[in-house]
């Protein structure tokens, strides 16, 4: 790898339900659980090649839909339905942060969530001394509150590390485009736009809390197909080409 990378420091913002298994259900329906240990692994060598080669100091941020979605939750009250889904990604953050550390990466991972048995707190001054050193950040917990999603974690935990750029890893969509290219052949990708762009349009890609708080504080969004081998690397050196750049112009 020769490329340079655009930016020094990311936060890399992986779903949930890209950890899981999917199944499909009698009705026709698909499932995603459990835990895809290969698809982990796979992400984990991604991550140890663009740390290695490029130099580039990575936060993570990991959702908790293969393990409990609280906005899907039924006859349970909102916050406690929130609280049970933040404590999935804490599930999530211990899977990754073991198999990280079998692929020979230094990781640490914390937790907005005080549980102390298996996850340090999150201390803004502590995971930047980890990053400098070399290590890749897990933030798990969310924000700690109910209400928020785990966009608006990924903004506010990029803010407080002084990531430049918060990289959304998607399944099978290759960048923000003006419509569905699943539904809509006529559908065209943009290369770049901005956080306002995002607003004003209400494209769903990343919530507009999350989007606002990336506008204010300059922190670049870049949209791109997680499910492709490699493209971790790319979209590091060139953004605008291999997915779609957010940012602020001036």
């Amino acid at each position: 790898m020769t490329s340079t990378s655009k930016y020094k420091r990311v936060l890399l913002k992986l779903s949930g339900e890209a950890q899981g298994n999917t199944y499909r259900l009698e009705d026709g329906t698909s499932l995603v659980a459990g835990f895809n240990i290969e698809k982990m692994r796979s992400e984990a060598r991604e991550i140890k090649e663009v740390i290695s080669e490029l130099k580039v100091e990575m936060a993570i941020v990991i959702g908790g839909g293969n393990i409990f979605r609280g906005k899907d939750a039924r006859g349970i009250d909102k916050n406690t339905a929130d609280y049970m889904g933040m404590l999935a990604t804490v599930q999530n953050a211990m899977a990754f942060e073991d198999i990280l550390v079998q692929e020979g990466i230094p990781a640490a991972m914390n937790s907005s969530i005080r549980i102390e048995e298996v996850a340090e707190p999150y201390l803004y001054k502590k995971a930047k001394h980890r990053l400098e050193r070399g290590q890749v950040v897990i933030c798990a917990g969310g924000l700690g509150e109910p209400g928020f999603t785990t966009d608006t974690a990924s903004a506010q935990r990029a803010m407080n590390l002084d990531c430049q750029a918060i990289l959304m890893a998607k399944q099978g969509t290759d960048g923000i485009y003006t419509g569905d290219p699943n539904k809509n052949p006529d559908a065209t990708k943009f290369d770049e736009m901005t956080h306002l762009d995002i607003i004003e349009r209400g494209l769903k890609v990343i919530d507009a809390t999350a989007a606002t708080h990336a506008k204010e504080h300059s922190i670049d969004i870049v949209v791109y197909d997680g499910n492709q081998p490699g493209m971790l690397a790319k979209v590091l050196c060139e953004p605008d080409v291999y997915g779609t750049l957010v940012r602020t112009k001036t």
